[in-house]
C-alpha cells in the first residue's frame, strides 16, 4: 500500500493544475493501475535481457511512466537494463557484418529495425542526463545506415514503430536535418508500398497485400490490428520532435489522421479493436496490444489539437474501460495480447493468459497518455 500511496504523491505536480478534485481522482486512478501493472511485471522479469524489439517496446512505456510519475525505482530499471546492454542494440562491431534483411535475433543485425528500438530509450534517458556512452551506438549505427544508398529498411509495418523516431530524437538533439530527411525517405518507400488508399491502413508487408492474400473467410482485406497500431503510435512518437515549420509534416499529419478516422469506426462496442480489423469472422474477441496503442495515439492526437477532443471522446473512454476493466488480469497481468509469430496476427485468438512484455508496454503507453488527455478535460 505505501508503494501505492507514494506514486499518488509523485503525480501531484503533475495533475496539480488538474480542473477539479474528481479528474485528479480519475487521473490518480489510472496512475496507480500503471504503477500496479509495471511493477508486477518488474517483479517478475528479470532486466538482464537483450535489446531486441520486445523488451525494448517494455522499456519505451516504463519510460513514459517515469516521465510522468518520476519513480526512481521503475526507472532504474530501464537503466539497468540498458547499462547491462552496453547502451547498444545488436552488437557486431564489424560493419561489413551489419545486415537488415534476415529478420532473426541475431547480433549482426545491427540495420534491422527491431534492434533500433532501444536507441529511443537511450536517447530519451540521456535527455534527462546527458551522456555521450548513452547515444554513441546510437549515431554510429543511424550515421552508417544514412550513407548507404537504400532506403527498403522498413519493409514490414512494425519497422515504423521500431526505428522511425529514433532519427527524429536524433533531429532534436543535432538539428542536422538529415535524419529528417532519411526518415522520411523511409517512410515514403514504405508508404508507397503498404498503404490503401481507399482503407486508410497499412498491409503488413508485400506478403499480405491484397489481392495477393486474402481473408479465408470473406475473401477481402487483410488488416492487421497492432501492426497498424504501430504505425499510427510511430506517429504520434515522430510529432514530439518533429518541427511544426518541416516539409514533412503535413503528409505525417494526413496519414495520421486519415487512420484515427477509420479506426474510430472500427471499434467494437466494449472498447477493443480485434486482431484482423477488417474481418469479424477472424479471430473474433479481444485482443490488447493494438487497442492499447490505438488508444495511446487518439489520446496523444487529442492532447497535442491533431484530434478533436469531442470527436473522439466517446472510442478513448471506451478503450480505457476494455484496457483497465478486461485486459488487466487479478495479478495485474495485461492479458489477451496476440503473440508472435506474425502468422498469429491473423489466426490466433489470444486468451486472459496471454501476455507478453511487449504488451505490457503497449499498456503502460496507452495509459499515460491516457492520464494526459483525463488532466487536459475541460
Amino acid at each position: 500500500m505505501n508503494k501505492i500511496l507514494s506514486v499518488i504523491f509523485l503525480v501531484l505536480p503533475f495533475c496539480a493544475v488538474a480542473q477539479s478534485g474528481k479528474t485528479l481522482k480519475k487521473v490518480q486512478k489510472v496512475l496507480t493501475l500503471a504503477y500496479k501493472v509495471d511493477s508486477a511485471y518488474q517483479c517478475r522479469e528479470s532486466y538482464i535481457t537483450d535489446a531486441f524489439w520486445d523488451y525494448a517496446v517494455y522499456h519505451v512505456g516504463n519510460l513514459e511512466l517515469c516521465k510522468l510519475s518520476e519513480n526512481q525505482k521503475l526507472l532504474n530499471y530501464t537503466i539497468r537494463w540498458a547499462e547491462h546492454n552496453g547502451w547498444k542494440g545488436a552488437k557486431e562491431p564489424n560493419t561489413l557484418r551489419w545486415r537488415y534483411r534476415t529478420p532473426l535475433r541475431v547480433e549482426q543485425n545491427v540495420l534491422f529495425a527491431d534492434y533500433q528500438i532501444c536507441f529511443q530509450v537511450y536517447l530519451d534517458l540521456n535527455e534527462k542526463d546527458p551522456d555521450e556512452k548513452k547515444t554513441k551506438r546510437a549515431f554510429e549505427v543511424i550515421d552508417f545506415q544514412t550513407r548507404l544508398q537504400l532506403n527498403d529498411f522498413w519493409y514490414w509495418m512494425d519497422a515504423l514503430f521500431m526505428a522511425m523516431p529514433s532519427f527524429t530524437r536524433l533531429y532534436a538533439l543535432t538539428k542536422n536535418e538529415k535524419y529528417l530527411d532519411k526518415c522520411f525517405e523511409y517512410f515514403t518507400f514504405f508508404d508507397s508500398q503498404f498503404y490503401d488508399k481507399d482503407a486508410h491502413l497499412y498491409y503488413r508487408d508485400k506478403k499480405y497485400k491484397y489481392p495477393y492474400c486474402r481473408s479465408p473467410k470473406s475473401g477481402g482485406k487483410l488488416f492487421w490490428s497492432r501492426g497498424n497500431g504501430w504505425v499510427i503510435a510511430s506517429f504520434a512518437r515522430v510529432f514530439e520532435h518533429l518541427p511544426d515549420t518541416s516539409r514533412y509534416k503535413k503528409v505525417f499529419l494526413d496519414r495520421f489522421t486519415a487512420m484515427a478516422d477509420t479506426l474510430k469506426n472500427l471499434q467494437k462496442a466494449e472498447g477493443y479493436w480485434q486482431n484482423c480489423l477488417s474481418d469479424d469472422l477472424l479471430t473474433p474477441g479481444y485482443e490488447t496490444s493494438g487497442t492499447a496503442l490505438f488508444l495511446y495515439a487518439l489520446c496523444h492526437g487529442v492532447n497535442n489539437g491533431i484530434l478533436n477532443r469531442k470527436t473522439y471522446l466517446p472510442t478513448i473512454e471506451k478503450a480505457w474501460k476494455y484496457l483497465s476493466e478486461i485486459a488487466v488480469q487479478e495479478d495485474f497481468m495485461v492479458g489477451y495480447i496476440f503473440t508472435t509469430p506474425e502468422r498469429n496476427c491473423y489466426f490466433y485468438a489470444p486468451n486472459p493468459k496471454t501476455h507478453t512484455n511487449y504488451g505490457t508496454g503497449c499498456f503502460l503507453l496507452a495509459a499515460t497518455e491516457y492520464a494526459k488527455f483525463l488532466q487536459k478535460r475541460k
